[in-house]
């Protein structure tokens, strides 16, 4: 998947913004199917990290505003220790109302949160703030969707070297991490939603994955 966002911009002309606004849309849709059928009035807490993964879920914030949706942010990181597409989507989401806080010790009350804290991209185990995070989302008992995969997962094996969230589902986006498919991670992981974000399937191809009839019948699938 790194090869495939490589990819996507060198050779195709998909910016990376381009990705991330569909991937937040999509988590939006899940988010909604979780506490709907309707959205309004609602309490949702995304939980953002500094990288992508946590650009993907202020445009899931931004969207469910839009809905309806009572938003709240809260980061893992001081709002000026951001740059790059998080910093943008940030500067987006707040301009449009979604209120937003640093971690300040304490989850704000929510008939849903979205973790948007870690990427595939990291790696050991979580630190600081995002490790605080990861334990009161466990702590909470409170449904709590993962965005593309659980926060401490690691995306090719499958384990976890420290804190791990446990999702109740998990948005997985353009295609599946080996890791999560391991037996070790289901719990971690819940639901299974594969999304369709707009890789297009001859880029899939040429890093050897078929997406033949994946989402033929729907862009959002669940394994």
């Amino acid at each position: 998947m790194r090869e495939v966002d490589r990819l996507a911009e060198a050779d195709y002309g998909i910016a990376p913004v381009q990705l991330m606004e569909v991937a937040g849309l999509q988590v939006a849709r899940v988010a909604r199917e979780m506490i709907g059928p309707s959205v309004a009035g609602r309490a949702v807490c995304i939980l953002a990290g500094k990288g992508n993964n946590g650009g993907d879920g202020l445009v899931a914030a931004r969207r469910l505003a839009g809905w309806g949706t009572d938003v709240r942010v809260v980061t893992s990181y001081q709002p000026d220790q951001v740059a790059g597409l998080s910093a943008a989507q940030l500067a987006a989401a707040v301009a449009c109302g979604v209120e937003v806080r640093a971690w300040a010790g304490m989850l704000p009350a929510a008939d849903l949160y979205i973790d948007a804290l870690l990427g595939f991209g990291a790696a050991g185990a979580p630190r600081g703030a995002v490790a605080e995070i990861i334990e009161a989302l466990n702590a909470g008992g409170t449904g709590v969707l993962a965005v593309d995969l659980p926060s401490g997962l690691d995306a090719a094996t499958g384990k976890s070297p420290g804190s791990c969230l446990r999702a109740g589902a998990t948005v997985t986006l353009g295609a599946p991490k080996v890791g999560m498919l391991q037996a070790a991670a289901r719990s971690r992981v819940g639901t299974l939603h594969v999304a369709d974000i707009g890789i297009p399937p001859s880029l899939l191809r040429r890093v050897g994955i078929d997406p033949t009839g994946l989402f033929s019948e729907s862009d959002l699938v669940v394994l």
